[in-house]
């Protein structure tokens, strides 16, 4: 049976202030959430609404959409035309699930993001990719205190975190203190934030919007790294 697609509305804080996202519900359950795309600020200066997170095979992640129309146009498509199989991959599915998972060694992440949103995907994606969340964190201090009481094997960190704290002050101190490197993300891709990026020892450095298939080859070389 085809699932009920519903488009609801939600407003995300950004730096730019609020911006009015997409989350996409098959028969209440979400399954995808397209966020728009700008021009400043963007690495590919392409503009539209991205799909950032997919659709069971990760080969719908990374779609840019040139409208928002056209964008649910083509979840309309793809929920009609998998309605017999899961909108996620399953664990019971092997085809579906090797597909998805990483091909590296399978890492204990700590979780440092202040959207509540992209914290929530990366805790349903990362598990898909083979790896476990062992916390989620919003601040720079919180990150500091879980990762000496979890020690991960990475961090997944954030630049700009809760309570005007940063992501390379958090990754400092945790290298400093446990050893611990971070895998960043962030939008401002600048020569000058690469350069304190890199000053922390960091594994690698991601332009937001992140597909699950950048994800995936960045924890892959990342686990050949630790």
């Amino acid at each position: 049976m085809t699932p009920t697609v519903t488009f609801r509305p939600v407003s995300l804080a950004t730096r730019k202030g609020e911006e009015s996202a997409r989350l996409v519900f098959a028969d209440e359950r979400l399954v995808a959430i397209l966020v728009p795309i700008g021009a400043e600020g963007n690495e590919t200066k392409a503009e539209g609404w991205y799909l950032e997170l997919g659709f069971g095979k990760c080969e719908a992640d990374g779609l840019l959409f040139a409208s928002l129309s056209a964008a649910e146009t083509w979840v309309q498509t793809r929920l009609a035309g998998d309605s017999t199989k899961p909108v996620r991959p399953q664990p019971e599915s092997p085809d579906r699930n090797v597909s998805n998972r990483s091909t590296g060694a399978s890492l204990r992440i700590l979780v440092v993001e202040d959207d509540p949103i992209l914290a929530g995907v990366l805790a349903e994606l990362l598990p898909e990719l083979g790896h476990q969340v062992v916390g989620n964190v919003v601040s720079a201090p919180e990150a500091v205190a879980a990762a000496e009481e979890h020690r991960p094997d990475l961090i997944l960190m954030d630049l700009l975190l809760a309570n005007g704290t940063n992501g390379i002050d958090a990754a400092a101190e945790i290298g400093r203190l446990t050893g611990i490197r971070s895998l960043f993300m962030t939008a401002h891709g600048d020569v000058q934030t690469r350069a304190r990026v890199e000053q922390v020892r960091a594994v690698e450095l991601l332009a937001k919007p992140v597909s699950a298939n950048s994800l995936k080859a960045a924890l892959d070389r990342a686990a050949q790294q630790l």
